[in-house]
């Protein structure tokens, strides 16, 4: 197509024209610049521990309905090259149990397609099966979901996102019973595989 800036009569000679690189102000109509957004690959961490059971603050209903509710509503306006993996801790029944975590993933990270997709299908399964029961090994979760995403094929930018309704209640490797361990682990040890962490709480 020709020229959208200017009508190519009486234009003095450029004296910049044989510059590499310079743009004399001509471009052709229907030309366009730009790279597509890379598609994103998402692991959710979410908090199952007991507190969740609690009544949500300004609301009807448990903070994990509320979570629930709020997190599958979100996923169905996701695009479809969206990658998302979900994880639920502490996945035990008490803080009496021996392990307070059983690390395992619910989802694995994959695209999730159309909707009514197996994938879009296999996360709300997993949100209706679960009961908030536990305590909140927050620290162990995160290592895992980092070793997880760490582990998958998916390709796009990569982000943690930690959903949960407090502080942890045990250090990372179970240790103790109501300790906050340290708020920096979760960013450092993330940096170190390329994801960026993201925290969405449900006590606010």
């Amino acid at each position: 197509g020709g020229p959208i800036f200017g009508d190519g009569q009486n234009q003095s000679v450029d004296p910049n024209a044989d510059v590499p690189g310079y743009f004399d102000g001509e471009a052709c109509a229907g030309q366009s610049a730009g790279a597509e957004a890379a598609p994103s690959v998402l692991q959710l961490v979410v908090d199952t521990s007991g507190s969740m059971d609690d009544d949500a603050p300004g609301a009807r209903g448990s903070k994990w309905t509320v979570t629930r509710n709020a997190v599958l509503e979100a996923l169905g306006g996701m695009p479809e090259d969206t990658a998302v993996g979900v994880i639920f801790y502490p996945n035990v029944q008490s803080n009496d149990d021996e392990r307070c975590i059983e690390r395992q993933t619910a989802v694995s990270i994959a695209e999730l397609d159309g909707n009514g997709s197996q994938q879009r299908q296999r996360i709300q399964r997993a949100f209706q099966r679960q009961r908030p029961e536990g305590g909140t090994p927050t620290h162990d979760a995160y290592e895992y979901a980092v070793s997880d995403m760490a582990g998958s094929a998916a390709v796009g930018e990569r982000y943690i996102v930690l959903i949960t309704d407090g502080i942890p209640t045990f250090s990372l490797g179970c240790q103790g019973n109501g300790g906050q361990g340290n708020d920096t682990y979760y960013v450092d040890n993330a940096a170190d595989e390329g994801i960026e962490e993201s925290d969405a709480g449900t006590d606010r």
